[in-house]
């Protein structure tokens, strides 16, 4: 019987024997060989497909680019809303394992069957329901707004910032600080728009003000731990509407894709091109994109371009050096390394659960000339390595995230290196990123950006990883010149 009751499968499970057997009556069974195109984006296919072996994949276009928006195991159903719509396919779908079998029912013997067999139809549209139901929670986890439970932002809502404490509780010596901020930074707008001073000479103005709120905010919430919220939150009421004028402050703040990090807020670091409202705005956007977090941000694109650079150096001229980002992002890093790869070895796998950083990935591929040795895959990372989402990959060489980790509790990052050392070939490395506990602008992008990280040690993340399948192999941590981007490495 090709119709297994699965309790995987929302839809067979949801139908009797008897129900699956006068389906399996009526289905025409195909098998179709890896990457074969099993129903392409736009045909209009009146009937239901039920996956009976192996593995499908549905991948939607962009700019010349497959990005792989879902993957069906056996029992799973597509084509479900252009049967009940009679709509075109909004995917294509490819076999995705080496043996594939896919059942096609077609509309016109279903609907026989359905008004021929009483309770059936009652049966299988309940049936139906339910697996557009679970389809329509997996769209859902893959919003990065409302997905906060396993990535994206670690504080969902904006903190409340009144009522935190009463403004003599504060050290006198912060608010002090906070009064000589808002002087200067009157003082900067007076220069500007009365005295027409140029930007360039009021950016030092600006830019030892912001510098000199961000050491004291850091300074005070370390020192006064338990009114940390409490002084936090007069720094933002005081200080927002000087620092919302910048538009990457800003951006960050509202998080506009539902977490600060995104991959526009990531492009706008490495872009270093300041802007913002009024006249100070762009000299208030200067002064952070040059701060230590940004900085560092831009740092690690060099330093993980040029590790891939080092091992396709090591690697035999005829041999494909196969890597894996994971939260992708803008991906300039792998792009860095793929324009500098004359040979063509370098194929890159690029993960994310933001359709628009794909897009952006694609499109710059495309630009570039190198969209045929990039894999492009939309899905939500945790589902993937708590087994939720599966993704065939062949064994790679370098598997890295380094703009991820520090969204996620720990025991999710054992999880995220668990399913990382299972795609790794023996001899392939692993390497994340995290910001180190000592980042000087933690308490900023905490308090003013409410750009909420999970800091760790070098320590913390030699732990993380001998708690993952890597067990007690060597982890090598370095830091960037910042010392405040870290980098673990391990090798399976």
């Amino acid at each position: 019987m090709i119709f297994e009751s699965d309790k995987n499968s929302q839809f067979l499970s949801g139908l009797t024997g008897d129900d699956r057997k006068l389906l399996e009556s009526v289905a025409r069974t195909t098998a179709y060989p890896k990457d074969h195109l099993i129903m392409e984006a736009g045909d209009t296919v009146k009937g239901l497909w039920v996956v009976v072996k192996g593995r499908v994949r549905a991948v939607r276009s962009y700019m010349g680019s497959q990005i792989t928006v879902a993957t069906l195991g056996e029992g799973l159903v597509f084509g479900e809303m252009g049967f009940i719509e009679d709509l075109p396919a909004s995917a294509s779908v490819y076999g995705d394992a080496d043996d594939n079998q896919v059942a096609f029912l077609s509309a016109a013997d279903l609907n026989n069957l359905l008004v021929s067999v009483p309770g059936l139809a009652v049966r299988f549209y309940r049936a139906l329901a339910a697996v557009i139901s679970q389809k329509l929670r997996e769209t859902s986890a893959r919003i990065p707004a409302l997905m906060v439970e396993e990535v994206a932002q670690v504080v969902q809502n904006p903190n409340t910032h009144t009522g935190r404490a009463d403004l003599r509780s504060l050290p006198p010596s912060f608010v002090e600080g906070i009064d000589a901020f808002k002087g200067a930074m009157a003082q900067a707008e007076r220069m500007l728009n009365k005295e027409r001073k140029t930007a360039d000479e009021v950016q030092p103005l600006v830019s030892a003000a912001c510098t000199a709120l961000r050491e004291s905010l850091q300074e005070h919430v370390k020192r006064n731990e338990k009114l940390s919220d409490a002084i936090g939150a007069f720094a933002f009421r005081e200080t927002f509407p000087f620092f919302m004028a910048s538009q990457f402050i800003d951006i960050v703040y509202t998080k506009p894709r539902g977490y600060a990090g995104d991959f526009e807020t990531i492009n706008m670091i490495y872009e270093n091109r300041p802007t913002g409202d009024g006249r100070i705005g762009p000299l208030v956007d200067r002064w952070i994109l040059g701060e230590p977090h940004c900085s560092a941000t831009r740092q690690r694109r060099g330093t993980v371009s040029a590790h891939i650079a080092r091992l396709l150096a090591a690697s035999p001229p005829e041999a494909n050096l196969l890597v894996t980002s994971l939260a992708v992002g803008p991906g300039r890093e792998f792009f860095d390394a793929l324009e500098l790869d004359r040979r063509g070895q370098v194929h890159i796998t690029g993960v994310d659960i933001d359709p628009d950083s794909l897009n952006f990935v694609a499109e710059r591929a495309s630009a570039v000339g190198v969209l045929p040795r990039i894999r492009l895959v939309q899905g939500n990372i945790i589902r993937m390595a708590t087994g939720k989402a599966p993704i065939e990959l062949p064994p790679q060489h370098l598997v890295y995230s380094i703009g991820l980790m520090d969204y996620l509790q720990e025991p999710v990052v054992v999880k995220c290196l668990d399913w990382m050392f299972d795609i790794l070939e023996p001899g392939g490395e692993a390497i994340i990123g995290n910001f180190d506990s000592r980042n000087p602008t933690k308490a900023f992008m905490d308090y003013i950006g409410e750009w909420v990280l999970i800091h760790r040690t070098p320590e913390d993340l030699r732990r993380i990883f001998a708690q993952s399948k890597f067990g007690e192999r060597l982890v090598e941590v370095t830091a960037d010149t910042t010392d405040i981007q870290l980098f673990a490495r391990c090798v399976k």
